[in-house]
C-alpha cells in the first residue's frame, strides 16, 4: 500500500531503533493517512477523509470564489500567525481575507487533529505497557504538508514535535542532474514513489513479521 511504501522510504532516509515510537502523517489531496510505528512494527494505520481538497473546499466556501482561486489563496496564506481566534464573534467586515482563510482552514484542521488523537489513543492500547505508552514525535509529509503554518499548528495541537525530514537522505543522486532547491521542494511529495523505487526486499514494518519474497 501507499502507506507502507512511504514508511519504507522513511526508514531508509531516517533509520530508527527498536525503542522508537512515532506517528507518521501523510496529507494527500483526497485523503490523509495516519500511521503509528513502534520499533520495527506498524501497529496501526488509518485513512482519514480530511486532506488537501477539503482544505481548498473550505476556503472556497468561506470566500465564495472558484476552486482554482481558493487553491491559490490557500497556498499563499495558509494559517495566519496573527489569526483571529476560533469562535471569535468579530464582524465579518472587520476580518481580512487572510484571517478568513485561516478560520476556514482551522475548522478542517481541528477535525483532522481530533481524528489523529483518536487514532493515537487506539494505537497505544496495542502497545504493551513495557514498551511505553508514549510517542516521541511525528513525521509530516505529502502535498498537504506544504501548507503554511501547518507544522506549527500540529506541533502545538498534538503536543508532539515534528521531526526533521528529507526524502533524499541516504539516496545517491548525480549532483548535476537535478537542482538541489527543486529536490528540497518536492521532498514532501516523493515518499511513496521513493519507497517503491528503492526495491526493498523485506518489509519489516508489516504486522506479524511478514516479508516480501525475494
Amino acid at each position: 500500500t501507499d502507506s507502507l511504501a512511504a514508511l519504507q522510504a522513511l526508514h531508509h532516509a531516517k533509520p530508527w531503533g527498536p525503542k522508537a515510537r512515532f506517528l507518521a502523517l501523510d496529507i494527500g489531496a483526497r485523503y490523509s493517512t495516519v500511521s503509528v510505528v513502534a520499533g520495527e512494527s506498524l501497529v496501526f494505520s488509518r485513512i482519514l477523509s480530511v486532506a488537501g481538497e477539503r482544505f481548498t473546499k473550505a476556503v472556497q466556501e468561506k470566500l465564495g470564489c472558484d476552486r482554482d482561486r481558493a487553491e491559490q489563496l490557500k497556498m499563499k496564506h495558509g494559517i495566519s500567525s496573527g489569526r483571529v481566534p476560533r469562535g471569535s464573534e468579530a464582524a465579518p467586515e472587520g476580518i481580512s481575507e487572510e484571517e478568513k482563510i485561516s478560520r476556514a482552514l482551522l475548522d478542517e484542521l481541528e477535525k483532522l487533529a481530533a481524528d489523529i488523537e483518536k487514532s493515537v489513543q487506539f494505537a497505544l492500547t496495542k502497545i504493551s505497557a513495557q514498551e511505553g505508552h508514549r510517542l516521541d514525535g511525528f513525521f509530516l509529509f505529502g502535498g498537504g504538508a506544504l501548507l503554511k503554518g501547518l507544522k506549527e499548528f500540529l506541533e502545538k495541537r498534538l503536543e508532539m514535535p515534528v521531526q526533521d525530514l528529507n526524502a533524499w537522505d541516504h539516496v545517491t543522486i548525480g549532483a548535476k542532474s537535478l537542482d538541489e532547491d527543486y529536490l528540497n521542494e518536492v521532498s514532501p511529495l516523493i515518499w511513496v514513489s521513493l519507497g517503491i523505487a528503492l526495491q526493498i526486499k523485506e518489509w519489516p514494518l508489516l504486522p506479524f513479521g511478514l516479508g516480501v519474497p525475494g
